[in-house]
């Protein structure tokens, strides 16, 4: 074999290596931007799951202090007719954030933690449009145990949330009774930003995905 056809040999070898590197870099180079894709697309997912969640609950608790604070001048059926669609749009929101939560992080523990946020929080609001002390305790206790709120380091009246009639405008228990009100929306508003830093931190079923190098 001449000179000629051994360096001609190289030349055309270097071009086939040079293509083949340039093939494999080039699908490289696309798996990586969509793996890229991807996780920027789960992050955003997850902002916007934790903005829905805030956006929703705030305006459950709106309803609730609205109807909280009309009590004494509206009669009962007025204040629960205020809280239906509330609590009605509350508990379909709730129904697709769970099943978002399932979906996304299928081997975490956020829907069951969401199962909780979401109980309490229905609880809490149905209990600013009950009058009947006996209904008020059952849903006072529900909210007890959903949340432990004994252990809570807030200081929450429990006999003032059930013994509602005993609170007048303007009397020496409003304040009492308010400051508890607030703190029992508090704990769950601490749920709810817990449960936030958790789908954030979280790997989605997404990110844990792992792309193949080569297309099959």
């Amino acid at each position: 074999m001449s000179v000629g056809s051994l360096q001609s040999g190289r030349v055309n070898l270097r071009e086939a290596l040079s293509s083949i590197g340039g093939y494999v870099a080039a699908i490289v180079g696309q798996r990586l931007t969509v793996s890229w894709e991807s996780r920027r697309s789960s992050l955003e997912q997850k902002h916007r799951l934790v903005e829905d969640i805030t956006e929703q609950l705030a305006k459950l608790f709106s309803s609730a202090n609205l109807a909280e604070t009309q009590r004494d001048s509206l009669n009962p059926d007025k204040v629960r007719g205020g809280l239906v669609d509330p609590i009605q749009n509350w508990t379909i929101f709730s129904e697709v954030f769970g099943a978002k939560l399932r979906a996304y992080f299928p081997d975490s523990s956020l829907a069951d933690e969401w199962i909780i946020i979401h109980e309490a929080s229905y609880t809490f609001a149905h209990l600013s449009g009950l009058f009947d002390e006996d209904e008020r305790q059952e849903h006072v206790d529900r909210l007890i145990d959903l949340l432990d709120l004994e252990e809570s380091r807030f200081a929450i009246d429990f006999d003032l949330l059930v013994n509602r009639r005993s609170v007048q405008p303007g009397g020496d228990l409003e304040v009492p009774f308010a400051r508890s009100w607030r703190m029992t929306r508090l704990v769950i508003e601490e749920r709810r930003d817990e449960l936030s830093h958790k789908i954030l931190t979280t790997q989605s079923l997404i990110e844990t995905a792992k792309p193949s190098i080569f297309p099959r």
